[in-house]
């Protein structure tokens, strides 16, 4: 019975591990239009609209602009 509970508390303890972890990811997208000013970074992003944009900042200030958000399509150019 002792091997199983050690693997049930790995598995909880990884569960949490793995919440963290992708709690820390969603607060790096967010960080993207903390700033009223983007820079001049360029990482190409395709947005669901079609357009490519300078970088993710720059695409998250175009979604301030507009009712419906334009979303990551991918990474590097439309």
């Amino acid at each position: 019975m002792k091997p199983l509970g050690i693997v049930l508390l790995l598995s909880l303890a990884l569960g949490c591990f793995l919440d963290i972890a992708q709690a820390e990811e969603e607060d790096d997208k967010t960080d993207a239009c903390k700033f009223p000013i983007c820079s001049t970074h360029i990482g190409f992003i395709c947005g669901s609209d079609g357009n490519t944009y300078l970088n993710e900042c720059v695409l998250c200030q175009e979604n301030k602009k507009r009712t419906k958000p334009v979303l990551i399509q991918k990474e590097g150019f439309c």
